[in-house]
């Protein structure tokens, strides 16, 4: 009875890798979130802190200050200064600006008899800056340019606080300039993955790769 049981193991674990045999696992993206440089962040409208979010530290971006919520090291806030809106530019020490991409998907490469393992992606996933031009990795690894995203590169808009609307499955660029500091730009990618009207929204954000 017991080598039946231990047959029948065997034969499970079996029929349950033996899938994952067929797939690609070459990366097409750095390994960013080991660094904490990527990953997935809800924001929760109601909560004083993860209401809004830190992109250089990767985690929420409120914090108690003698008493009050200070956004000091958020660049993105939730539903906070206008109801179910992405909040930006109202930082005191650094200036912010918010590009939509839109939900651009990039297309699998068909291999053959390929029965259909590659699927597509979205453009967050492989777009990164090349000096001063945006590119992502396209079908089968090539790498194409993509101009739409050099607007976040010029003249930063006035000073002031603007809101947009989070769209589920939209790519944004974000563009961080310390003042006074002498620094590089900073650059910010992220993807509406889901919105709850006036309670969460969740993105996963990643720093641009910069060649």
């Amino acid at each position: 009875m017991k080598n039946i049981h231990s047959s029948r193991l065997v034969l499970a674990l079996a029929i349950c890798v033996a899938p994952l045999a067929f797939l690609d696992s070459r990366d097409v993206t750095p390994r960013q979130e080991e660094s904490g440089e990527s990953g997935l962040f809800t924001f929760y409208a109601a909560d004083d802190l993860a209401s809004s979010f830190d992109f250089r530290r990767g985690r929420a971006g409120g914090t108690v200050v003698d008493g009050e919520v200070s956004l000091a090291n958020a660049q993105m806030a939730f539903d906070v200064l206008a109801p179910d809106r992405i909040s930006f530019g109202f930082g005191r020490n650094e200036r912010v600006d918010i590009l939509d991409l839109g939900p651009i998907r990039i297309a699998p490469h068909r291999r053959g008899q390929d029965p259909g393992l590659e699927l597509s992606s979205s453009l967050f996933q492989t777009l990164f800056l090349d000096r001063d031009r945006f590119s992502y990795r396209g079908a089968g690894g090539t790498l194409e340019r993509y101009p739409e995203a050099r607007r976040i590169l010029g003249t930063l808009p006035a000073e002031g606080v603007y809101h947009l609307e989070p769209v589920v499955g939209n790519t944004y660029v974000v563009r961080v300039q310390r003042r006074g500091v002498g620094q590089d730009d900073e650059f910010f990618k992220f993807l509406v993955v889901d919105v709850e009207s006036r309670r969460t929204l969740t993105i996963r954000w990643a720093r641009i790769e910069v060649r």
